[in-house]
């Protein structure tokens, strides 16, 4: 299963970061083109809330904690300022935008 969800984000994008399990879904989801999967993923954040808050499937009792950003068209760049990961660096909290979609995330 892991080996599956790396695949299918591979595809759309280079990944830097932890995989998350609904980002990785969503991926998979967007290259099998499944209709309506971005809204899908979009009203499930609206329900539950972010940021995202999964199991680690690597790692047993750990939970990777994703934050997720609806763009536009015009979203060339997105930097979660106060992260988990707080440096000097604003690039190290740069968000990734999945390819295909409106959603930035990052996963720490």
């Amino acid at each position: 299963m892991v080996a599956t969800l790396v695949s299918a984000v591979a595809m759309l994008m280079p990944i830097s970061q932890p995989i998350s399990p609904r980002i990785g879904a969503l991926a998979r989801d967007v290259a099998a083109t499944k209709p309506n999967a971005e809204a899908t993923f979009w009203a499930a954040v609206a329900r539950t809330g972010s940021p995202l808050i999964d199991p680690n499937p690597l790692v047993p009792g750990e939970r990777l904690v994703t934050f997720v950003y609806h763009g536009d068209e015009k979203t060339t760049n997105v930097i979660l300022s106060g992260g988990p990961k707080a440096t000097m660096r604003p690039l190290d909290n740069a968000l990734e935008r999945l390819g295909g979609t409106s959603v930035w995330f990052r996963t720490y």
